[in-house]
């Protein structure tokens, strides 16, 4: 899960871009290919949340990358 802190943007799930500013949450799926972009002039801060036990069991998947 991505919570907004500043700024204003877009988070893309799997081709999907969905708008953000602060304030907004945003649930990621497991294993979705993901991304948040900043679209205007302040920085864009977002906290993250992980539904696992351990950092080590977390596998990011970004756009445009075939490895983790």
């Amino acid at each position: 899960m991505y919570f907004f802190l500043s700024g204003t943007g877009e988070v893309v799930v799997e081709g999907e871009a969905t708008p953000v500013r602060a304030g907004d949450a945003v649930f990621i799926p497991g294993d979705t290919e993901h991304v948040a972009v900043n679209t205007g002039p302040e920085t864009l801060r977002l906290l993250y949340f992980f539904a696992a036990d351990s950092f080590e069991e977390i596998i990011y998947r970004f756009p445009g990358r075939d490895t983790p």
